[in-house]
Formats: C-alpha cells, sequence, structure tokens
C-alpha cells in the first residue's frame, strides 16, 4: 500500500474525544514504523471534523508519525497530489 485516501467531506459531525484521536495517533506512530513510506489524504471541509482531523494531525506530529499526511478541500485535489 502506497496511499490512503479519506473522503470525509459528507461528515457534519465527528464524536470523538481528544483521549481517542491521542490513541488513533500513537497507534498510527507503530504502524509508521513499519510502514514508513505511506502518504495519506483527508477530504474534509471547514468546520467541526476538520478541527477533530487537525487535532490528530496535531498529536501525530508530535509522536514524529513519519507519514506525509495532508488534509484537502475536494476529492480531486487529494487525488492529484496522491497521484503525483
Amino acid at each position: 500500500m502506497r496511499f490512503a485516501l479519506w473522503d470525509m467531506s459528507r461528515i457534519v459531525r465527528l464524536n470523538i474525544g481528544d483521549e481517542e484521536i491521542e490513541t488513533a495517533a500513537a497507534t498510527d506512530k507503530g504502524a509508521s514504523i513499519i510502514r514508513s513510506s505511506l502518504r495519506g489524504a483527508i477530504v474534509v471541509p471547514d468546520g467541526h471534523v476538520r478541527e477533530r482531523v487537525e487535532h490528530y494531525l496535531s498529536v501525530s506530529g508530535d509522536l514524529e508519525n513519519i507519514w506525509d499526511t495532508r488534509l484537502f478541500d475536494n476529492i480531486e485535489s487529494a487525488l492529484r497530489w496522491l497521484s503525483s
């Protein structure tokens, strides 16, 4: 697997707390040690869901997760970046 694409563009509310986000980031940190070259594109509009995803990315950065994961406003931009 070279990349992952998460399309969250139709999600209005994400009921997940900080502890769950931090657990997911820690789990992904462990996975990134084994699979270091993964690229991730997350499609998410502005608002509550984007704030939750930005928190995940912040925690991942603090944990020095080496995956290259980026946020996009639309699926077309995400696919262009993933194919570059």
